[in-house]
């Protein structure tokens, strides 16, 4: 449901987005900017910094419109296609070298939690079962257990037959590269993996923000990927089966197999295991995770030509693996598994098409098929649908045990102390450039920083094709953000306030008209007002009580009455709500020793989100994390 305030044209090429206040970090609202379907915009995140965000436009609107329930007002700017891309280049360029030198960042941390893991295992001897140090692999979960150790010969009973899809793909292995070649390559691998060494020089200028450098091969990264590889190598030489639960082997006629189909996935796997072959001949760094992923789908591809029903890995996170649960409510999963059924369908007739099948179009049938699977059980079943992972590639984590590399307690010890002075340095220098600050950085001044570079560099180019002299002409932003956008905007003005730059654009650039998306709240009012009496929906709907919208949930602060769609009567409801919080922040007090002070924190934050309501202020909204799961149901089937 979308409001104009103004003449409606055609969608200008740009949009200025305001996102009005909610709780936690958003109490003074947010801005963005959109171009096409993508969106750009600053995050405030953990320690204190400001990062730069690409977003799906839907995505985005999911996020703020709905899970926050957030009302989106937009300013349509005309501009030139020249302009788009030129704003598009920057943004984008911004995002590369900030995700490159958080990357190096998140590497450097990990380095040292592994050398300090393998430090421990060093002071206490390999192979000791008692207190023995893991590390975390992809994929690994699909063949071995968890904890699983290299010094053993296999976790599997020694009677199990070898899987007949791995002895066969290992018997081509041995007809191109020799009987003995699975042997040298899980030696050569092992050899490496004990001779790895960090090596840390950090280059002068990692820290620019203009600048992008590839980052380095760290040291975990290295290490992960041989353990990876000696698993994989190890499934291939004993011929391991999958574990029990990774395959699903639906018997429905909807994965039934004709004979195209059987056909085409016949051929693709034959262009799998020809790749397997090269992944196993190179000496690519990461291959250990497409060997095992490209192993178990080969076990799924020949059940699934045998059988002649379409047999696949199993996607399911098991609970409480994952940050969000991603569950399908009961009253909208016939509408879901109608979606979820389509999308598989559409997935599958690729099966029966003139093209042969490739990766991308057999793991896009792998995620179809397990939403599709997974909605269909839980109708049938009448349970809620559970579809945590299965928009994602295979994972499958497990823990292996540490294989030590000859380096001595003391090397590693002093390589610690020598990375740990790195990442204090890195860490300083990373919140210089990328500081948050209340006032002269954050997600409104970067918007307006990053648009006055784009100008900056436009008008230094200008100037080089005109003939002019090629040095710097910082003066050149304003009068080229007004021909391009109509306007300038430095960031550096009232505009630091997202509210207010929502004005401040208005006023200066080339706005053609502006809208509203309203927020979710508000959207089902409407709804909902347009079939029943509309003061029975306000009256019902005006408070956490009686909603039929709204259920409690612990991520809200305390509070009562819902003040988004009241004005004159927002201090009154304030007032109440501001009693609710105290009154909860009291019984808080007395909980103390039984909760962790939870109550208190819940309490003490609704009294302080009410305070603002008694100036006819709304900043809380109320949120709705699981009843919007219905769109992400959407967004996962039709992929």
């Amino acid at each position: 449901m979308i409001f104009s305030t103004g003449q409606a044209v055609a969608d200008a090429p740009i949009q200025f987005l305001y996102i009005n206040a909610g709780e936690e970090s958003a109490a003074g609202g947010h801005v963005a900017l959109k171009m096409g379907d993508e969106v750009f915009h600053f995050q405030h995140v953990p320690p204190g910094l400001l990062r730069v965000r690409r977003d799906n436009y839907e995505q985005f609107r999911d996020q703020y419109a709905d899970r926050e329930n957030r009302t989106i007002r937009m300013h349509h700017v005309e501009v030139s296609e020249k302009t788009i891309e030129l704003l598009r280049e920057r943004f984008n360029r911004i995002l590369l070298i900030e995700e490159e030198q958080f990357s190096r960042l998140e590497t450097l941390e990990n380095d040292r939690r592994l050398l300090t893991t393998l430090l421990q295992q060093s002071n206490q001897g390999e192979g000791q079962a008692d207190g023995e140090k893991r590390t975390q692999l992809m994929g690994l979960g699909l063949f071995f257990q968890d904890g699983w150790n290299y010094t053993e010969s296999t976790q599997e009973s020694p009677s199990q037959p070898t899987q007949a899809s791995i002895a066969r793909l290992a018997g081509r292995v041995a007809a191109a590269y020799g009987d003995t070649f699975l042997t040298r390559k899980n030696n050569e691998t092992l050899h490496s993996l004990k001779a790895l060494r960090p090596v840390y020089d950090l280059p002068a200028d990692v820290f620019s923000e203009d600048r992008f450098r590839t980052a380095d091969y760290s040291f975990s990264e290295r290490y992960t990927n041989h353990l990876t590889v000696l698993a994989a190598l190890r499934v291939l030489a004993l011929g391991l089966p999958l574990r029990e639960g990774v395959l699903l082997r639906p018997e429905g006629a909807d994965f039934h197999l004709n004979q195209a189909e059987t056909q085409c996935l016949n051929n693709y796997k034959g262009l799998l295991e020809n790749q397997l072959l090269g992944l196993l001949r190179g000496n690519h760094p990461d291959r250990g995770f497409p060997l095992l992923l490209g192993m178990a789908r080969l076990i799924a591809l020949d059940e699934s030509i045998a059988s002649g029903h379409l047999v696949f890995l199993n996607l399911a996170k098991p609970r409480g693996t994952t940050d969000e649960a991603v569950v399908v409510p009961g009253e909208n999963q016939y509408a879901a598994y109608a979606l979820g059924r389509s999308g598989f369908f559409t997935a599958k007739s690729v099966l029966s098409g003139a093209e042969p099948a490739d990766e991308w179009a057999y793991s896009h049938l792998e995620k179809t098929a397990n939403v599709y699977f997974e909605l269909d059980q839980a109708v049938r079943k009448g349970r809620m649908a559970r579809l945590e992972g299965m928009d994602s590639m295979p994972s499958s984590p497990a823990s292996m045990a540490l294989i030590l590399p000859t380096m001595t307690a003391a090397e590693v010890q002093s390589t610690i102390e020598k990375l740990d002075n790195d990442l204090a340095k890195y860490q300083a220098n990373m919140a210089d450039l990328y500081a948050y600050r209340l006032i002269g950085r954050n997600c409104a001044t970067e918007i307006f920083r990053v648009i006055g570079q784009a100008m900056q560099e436009s008008a230094n180019s200008n100037a080089s094709q005109e003939g002019q002299p090629s040095q710097p002409q910082p003066d050149k932003a304003k009068p080229e953000s007004i021909r391009s956008l109509g306007g300038y905007v430095s960031g550096l003005g009232v505009e630091f306030i997202p509210f207010l730059s929502f004005r401040v654009v208005e006023d200066n650039w080339r706005v053609s008209y502006s809208e509203t998306v309203p927020s979710y709240r508000l959207r089902r009012l409407d709804q909902y007002k347009a079939l029943e009496n509309p003061w029975l929906v306000d009256l019902r709907e005006s408070n956490v009580f009686s909603s039929s919208l709204y259920k409690r949930h612990g991520g809200d602060s305390t509070f009562v009455f819902f003040t988004d769609d009241w004005i004159l009567a927002r201090p009154l409801a304030g007032v109440f709500n501001l009693a609710a919080g105290l009154a909860q922040a009291f019984f808080g007090v007395l909980t103390l020793p039984w909760n962790g002070g939870e109550n208190l924190r819940m309490g003490v934050k609704g009294a302080l989100f009410s305070l603002p309501e008694l100036f006819f202020v709304n900043i809380r909204k109320g949120t709705f994390p699981e009843d919007i799961q219905r769109f992400h149901v959407v967004k996962v089937t039709q992929k």
